[in-house]
């Protein structure tokens, strides 16, 4: 079957990259629902605050999606400069046909069979950091399950609720998590629509035959919804990393055996790259999952229902932005590349603009429709939600369109500047929250406002200055 065309590609990748958030966020949205109309409230509120608190797993991933995105773009840019230094002397440099720059209108990462088996020890560097980000992720989800579920969390549903939803759910959260390790190959090679079409089946395969294992135990009396939901959830993980693993191996080697172990120093490279971009990647954390324990710390816990169905809203909305981030990526580092800087200019403001319009129209919208929303999604939403709903979608909007410049940072390689300033912008956050929580005695608008503040000072102020000054050199 012949390729698809650039302009085929980029619609093909934009369209599985926006189903593919849809189904991370819908499936979890889907859960709730039938958990909190057939479990306990108990249940939903441990449900809620596992969502949010798990995602620490995903750190466990050091970021190597985009870290071997930036890295193969590293190596080749090096390999094209070293074949012009090595050229003999008095043969042209046209004599060395590169690939000539694609308009703008064309310019997408192709996938060259020749290309392929080039990208073999970058199969094996996955696989090896893979498996030791795994067997770590192991050991965090034995202490998670230990020392933080039984003290956290205020309920009296039985101790086999208590430790198997927590540690299901965070097994299937690393274990996606991981396996961005081999996504970033595929997003590098050209197959980013298939690597999204894994993401979509697991979290599909994961709602349908929680279905099916609820509908047979429902009729025997049996109504852990939470439970069955949180195992195939961690089923349908494992499935995930397996697939993406299979997927990279057949398009980098076929049925070729491994040649040898994984190259140190550039396995150490991409794993020192991966660290600064999870550094900066921690200021996601150091939003809603620990403004959500400052809230379980300092405030009630149907403030923390509360805050944790609003902050869903918050990721809700950014799925309508982002599929926008997964695609812009490898075409941003591909342009980095080829030192077309006009071309990563246009791309940074055609897509921060377009964003920014997307998510103030849809948090507008679902500011005037969330009274009727909740009802119809949990039917007896926890009080307090639509108080905080502005505030949380106002942070929303403005975080938003900063997904665009990290995208940018990463491709042209600027992800040290990126994971700092992300880090301060976090701890900001976690700073504020507390001084208004435990000082103004503001409450939930407190946690919220901090967010606001935090957000705008760097996604609004310093992110886009900082980007628009790189993008004046005549090289990214």
């Amino acid at each position: 079957m012949a390729e698809p065309r650039p302009a085929d590609r980029l619609t093909l990748d934009l369209i599985t990259s926006y189903l593919a958030a849809a189904a991370k966020v819908g499936s979890w949205a889907v859960v709730l629902a039938v958990v909190a109309r057939v479990d306990p409230p108990a249940m939903l509120a441990l449900l809620v605050f596992l969502r949010t608190v798990c995602t620490a797993f995903n750190y466990f991933s050091l970021s190597l999606g985009p870290a071997f995105v930036q890295r193969i773009k590293a190596a080749d840019v090096a390999q094209r400069e070293s074949a012009l230094v090595a050229r003999p002397p008095g043969v042209s440099e046209h004599v060395i046909d590169y690939e000539p720059v694609a308009p703008p209108e064309a310019l997408v990462v192709e996938t060259d069979p020749d290309l392929q088996p080039g990208l073999a020890k970058w199969a094996d560097i996955a696989e090896s950091l893979e498996r030791k980000l795994r067997w770590c992720g192991y050991a965090g989800v034995f202490l998670f399950a230990v020392f933080f579920v039984p003290d956290r969390t205020n309920t009296t549903q039985p101790v086999s609720s208590l430790l198997l939803v927590p540690i299901f759910v965070a097994i299937g959260t690393l274990m996606r998590s991981v396996s961005d390790a081999y996504s970033g190959i595929l997003q590098r090679s050209g197959h980013l629509s298939r690597d999204n079409s894994i993401t979509i089946g697991g979290e599909a395969l994961w709602l349908a035959g929680g279905f099916v294992l609820f509908i047979v135990f429902y009729e025997s009396g049996v109504t852990y919804a939470a439970t069955i939901a949180a195992t195939l959830f961690a089923a349908t993980g494992v499935g995930v990393l397996h697939t993406r693993r299979f997927l990279v191996h057949q398009i980098c080697r076929g049925n070729a055996r491994k040649v040898g172990p994984a190259n140190p120093e550039l396995a150490r490279s991409v794993a020192s790259v991966g660290a600064q971009i999870t550094l900066g990647s921690l200021a996601d954390y150091l939003y809603g999952p620990v403004s959500m324990l400052v809230v379980a710390a300092f405030l009630t816990t149907q403030d923390a229902a509360a805050y944790g169905v609003a902050i869903y809203f918050d990721s809700v909305l950014l799925l309508l932005v982002a599929g926008v981030a997964a695609p812009l990526l490898p075409r941003i580092a591909d342009a980095s590349a080829r030192h077309d800087v006009a071309r990563v200019r246009k791309l940074y403001l055609t897509a921060t603009f377009a964003c920014l319009g997307v998510l103030a129209l849809a948090a507008t919208s679902v500011v005037l429709l969330a009274p009727w929303i909740l009802t119809v999604w949990l039917k007896n939403p926890p009080p307090g939600v639509t108080a905080i709903l502005p505030i949380v979608l106002l942070h929303t909007v403005i975080g938003g369109t900063a997904g665009v410049a990290r995208s940018v940072l990463v491709g042209i390689g600027a992800h040290r500047a990126y994971a700092v300033s992300a880090l301060l912008g976090g701890l900001l956050n976690v700073g504020l929250g507390l001084l208004f929580v435990t000082q103004f005695g503001m409450g939930l608008a407190g946690i919220a406002w901090a967010t606001v503040i935090a957000v705008a000072l760097r996604c609004a102020v310093w992110m886009p200055w900082f980007v628009l000054s790189r993008l004046r050199s005549p090289a990214v």
